[in-house]
């Protein structure tokens, strides 16, 4: 009994750890939102065998933890969408900085979101994917067209996620 007790504690922990790292992975605060960002793109077609690339025109920046947090999340909750509703061989998680925004985009080309599931508050993890949007007074879109994909557009006002200099902490 104490052998099998033993084993138990021993999954349990390493279960708590992933939980834990895919909650808030060490890299994002290691290497940042857009190595992470690239990294998650390419264990996405790892793991699920959707090609999936990564792009961005962001160099050299530095994002508050709670935005590149927040936007992480979002990029989670959207490939989970992709990779269990979408039926897409390929995605494409765009991070772009326009004026004054960061705008962020997954995009795929499965069979599309319905209409009527895009105005459904409640699903594919639409509520927290904009609830993470609305902390960083951020806005969510998702469209989709039958047999050509869903797209999913968050906009962010870049103030509210880039660390300007002299600034450690978030706004």
């Amino acid at each position: 009994k104490l052998a099998s007790m033993s084993a138990l504690v021993g999954t349990t922990i390493r279960t708590v750890k992933q939980v834990a790292t895919r909650l808030r992975p060490g890299v994002l605060d290691e290497l940042g939102l857009v190595k992470t960002l690239r990294s998650e793109a390419k264990a996405f077609t790892e793991h699920t065998g959707v090609q999936c690339r990564f792009e961005t025109n962001l160099r050299n920046v530095t994002c508050h933890r709670a935005g590149s947090l927040a936007v992480f999340r979002i990029v989670q909750s959207a490939l989970t969408n992709v990779a269990r509703h979408a039926h897409a061989s390929r995605a494409v998680i765009g991070l772009m900085r326009r004026r004054n925004d960061l705008v962020l985009t997954v995009k795929d080309n499965g069979r599309g979101i319905a209409k009527t599931l895009v105005a459904k508050p409640g699903a594919c993890g639409v509520i927290g994917m904009r609830e993470r949007a609305l902390t960083l007074d951020g806005t969510l879109l998702l469209a989709g067209s039958r047999g050509k994909g869903t797209t999913l557009t968050v906009r962010i006002p870049l103030s509210r996620v880039l660390v300007t200099r002299g600034a450690a902490t978030a706004p």
